[in-house]
């Protein structure tokens, strides 16, 4: 607002005339003017997230176990013995109405695991199915890709030539069935009880972030005369929630880690055995000693070996064995002309026909001992020219080479 002047003008007539002005300026009062606080609040956030599937969860007093170690659910059904076809789709198709996807015949993974199942018919003679099949490559699997190990078996398992195609728990005679939890081939169409299986395929955690609260105050003064603005605003936030999936994981602690491990163990252990190579001045390899059970289990290497020709591969677990560097089986090379040999690697060999001359001790960069018998260590593979174990190291039963033994007893590459 702008200043009121007034003026005042006073005339006096004396002797001589004198004229006086005087001035006076009076200001208005200072006028401050403020505004109401305004408030402004954001919508709130909204994040949708697909809602997960809800799996019920099976029950105790429904007559299933819950093992903490496989993180998976058990139960023997109450009805009578079937065949092994039967009873594998009886485990998938009978608890669906129950709201119960992805039930399975009961595989096995390790020796808790066996005896658990076991253990739902205690005492010997009371063989129960698995779900454990053989693979067009000749080898056991379980049905729901979980880790298998055959150091499961029964001594002489599977007994069967060819090894029936099911696996069972048990003998059927009591006083064969001295581990009742151990695994032998049967007959598809043997009559046995079984146990079912259910992982829980996935599970989700919510968590709750609070947004911060936000208060911003704008002051500004002047001297008077002036007008004061003073705006406050507050901005609240709404909470904002984020749903994070976890990664679905098929019975804990079972699979893939298990697998993971194993390899990561198995690519340790090349990393410490070709540590152990020691030169010559000259730079050619000196000889490297395996053990007896590292020959057998067929984890000896060395430097002068390379992957044998499928030609000279005679048997089908020649053919198929993915050898330490999942490569295939390991053959000795020529050290005069570089080519790769029939004669198999880290194999003392004292037939002197292969080259004139040729001296496979002075060649070899691998050896094992003089009276090494793999028999001491498991069941020796008699069609194997090396007599090595038929159960060899744990990593090679994770690899499947592009291999096939023919019906005319050939191994041929597949393209």
């Amino acid at each position: 607002m702008e200043p009121t002047t007034t003026t005042t003008t006073t005339s006096t007539t004396t002797t001589e005339t004198t004229t006086t002005s005087t001035t006076t300026t009076t200001l208005e009062p200072t006028t401050t003017t403020s505004l109401k606080p305004s408030t402004t609040t954001l919508p709130p956030t909204t994040t949708t997230t697909p809602v997960p599937t809800t799996y019920k969860t099976p029950l105790a007093s429904e007559g299933w176990t819950f093992s903490e170690t496989t993180g998976c659910y058990y139960t023997l059904p109450d009805t009578r013995k079937m065949i092994y076809d039967e009873a594998k789709q009886y485990c998938a198709l009978s608890y669906i109405a129950d709201d119960l996807e992805n039930v399975h015949l009961a595989t096995v993974s390790s020796e808790y695991e066996a005896r658990l199942i076991a253990d739902f018919l205690e005492g010997p003679g009371n063989p129960k199915w698995v779900g454990i099949e053989l693979t067009p490559r000749g080898e056991f699997r379980n049905i729901d890709g979980t880790y298998f190990s055959t150091s499961l078996f029964y001594d002489g398992e599977p007994s069967a030539r060819p090894p029936h195609p099911q696996l069972q728990l048990g003998y059927r005679k009591a006083s064969d069935d001295t581990h009742p939890y151990k695994l032998n081939d049967a007959h598809s169409g043997n009559k046995n009880r079984f146990v079912c299986e259910w992982c829980d395929p996935m599970y989700f955690t919510t968590s709750t972030t609070m947004a911060p609260t936000t208060s911003t105050t704008s002051t500004t003064t002047t001297a008077a005369p002036t007008t004061t603005t003073t705006v406050t605003t507050t901005t609240t936030l709404e909470p904002t929630t984020t749903t994070t999936e976890v990664p679905k994981t098929p019975c804990p602690n079972r699979v893939v880690l298990t697998e993971s491990d194993i390899l990561v163990a198995h690519y340790q252990y090349l990393g410490e055995t070709a540590a152990r190579i020691n030169t010559r001045t000259s730079g050619r390899s000196l000889p490297q000693k395996f053990s007896c059970e590292e020959y057998c289990k067929g984890l000896s290497w060395g430097p002068s070996c390379a992957p044998c020709a499928v030609s000279s591969l005679k048997t089908k677990e020649t053919c198929l064995f993915p050898g330490p560097f999942f490569t295939g089986d390991l053959c000795h090379r020529d050290y005069k002309s570089g080519n790769i040999t029939d004669i198999p690697c880290c194999n003392k060999v004292t037939d002197t026909s292969y080259l004139p001359d040729y001296d496979i001790a002075e060649a070899t960069t691998c050896y094992r001992g003089k009276n090494c018998k793999c028999n001491n260590f498991g069941k020796v593979d008699k069609t194997d020219p090396q007599e090595r174990l038929i159960e060899k190291f744990e990593a090679s039963k994770l690899v499947m080479l592009p291999r096939q033994w023919t019906s005319d007893n050939e191994c041929i590459e597949l393209s």
